[in-house]
C-alpha cells in the first residue's frame, strides 16, 4: 500500500499513530543545533558562516540517537523490502520558527535534486517526515502537490521561486499528530509553509536509500561541498 501510493499513486500517503510517543519525547530532548536555514528575507545561510536570525533552520544529524534509531526502524519497517539493503542517509530535525511568515520554497529531495539522479523515474528513495508537534494550516504544516512526482523539474527553476505561484494554487497542507508519519516520494514538490504562531513547528526529516545508492549519493554531496 505505502509503495503504491509514492508510485502509482498522490505521491504520498499517512500513516497514523505509527511512532510511540514516549519515544517522540526523547527526541524532543536534544540539544538540536541549527546547521543550515533561510532568514525571514530567504536567504540561505550554513555552516561555518555566522549565524543570521533564522526563519527556518536544519540540525545536526542525529541518525545514532537510539530514540531516532527506533523511529527509522518503523520507518523501514512501513516499505518492507523495497530496498535490498534500506539505510539511513540522513536523519536531522527542520525548525520552522515564527519569522517564516510569508515564504514557501517549493522543491524536491535527495537523490532527485542532483544532476545523475534527475532523470530517474525509479523510486530511488522514501523521505518520512515525523512531526514532533501538531502540524496545524497554522503553525505551517508542510504542503505537497499530489502526482507532482510523475514529472521532470528544473532544479534550478524551483530554486529561484519560478514554481512558487503554481505550488501556492495547488498545494494540499498535510495535518497531522506526533506519532504520525507522512512518508513520500522524494520527487514529490512539497514545502513547509508559513508559521503564523509564536511557537516552533519541528519536525524529524527521515531519508532511507538502498545501501548501493547511499554511497553513491554520498560521493555526489561530497563533491559539491
Amino acid at each position: 500500500m505505502v509503495i503504491e501510493s509514492l508510485t502509482t499513486g498522490p505521491g504520498y500517503t499517512v500513516l497514523r499513530r505509527w511512532i510511540p510517543l514516549p519515544v517522540l519525547d526523547e527526541i524532543s530532548r536534544i540539544k538540536l543545533v541549527p546547521q543550515r536555514g533561510k532568514t525571514a528575507e530567504g536567504q540561505y545561510w550554513k555552516l561555518p558562516e555566522a549565524q543570521p536570525e533564522l526563519a527556518l533552520w536544519w540540525s545536526q544529524q542525529i541518525s545514532q540517537h537510539a530514540a531516532v534509531r527506533q523511529v527509522t526502524d518503523l520507518c523501514r519497517s512501513a516499505i518492507g523490502t523495497l530496498f535490498s539493503e534500506a539505510k539511513i542517509y540522513a536523519a536531522d530535525c527542520i525548525v520552522n520558527t515564527g519569522l517564516n511568515q510569508h515564504r514557501v520554497y517549493p522543491h524536491i529531495d535527495t537523490p532527485y535534486r542532483f544532476a545523475a539522479w534527475q532523470r530517474s523515474r525509479d523510486l530511488l528513495a522514501v523521505q518520512f517526515l515525523v512531526p514532533l508537534v501538531e502540524f496545524t494550516a497554522e503553525n505551517g504544516a508542510t504542503a505537497i502537490v499530489e502526482h507532482s512526482h510523475r514529472y521532470l523539474w528544473d532544479i534550478k527553476e524551483l530554486y529561484r521561486g519560478v514554481y512558487d505561484q503554481w505550488f501556492l494554487d495547488n498545494h494540499l497542507q498535510i495535518l497531522m499528530q506526533p506519532g504520525d508519519i507522512l512518508a513520500y516520494n522524494p520527487r514529490l514538490v512539497h514545502s513547509t509553509m508559513p508559521n503564523h504562531t509564536d511557537k516552533d513547528r519541528r519536525a524529524l526529516l527521515i531519508s532511507v536509500m538502498d545501501q548501493e545508492i547511499v554511497t553513491a549519493v554520498a560521493a555526489v554531496d561530497a563533491s559539491r561541498h
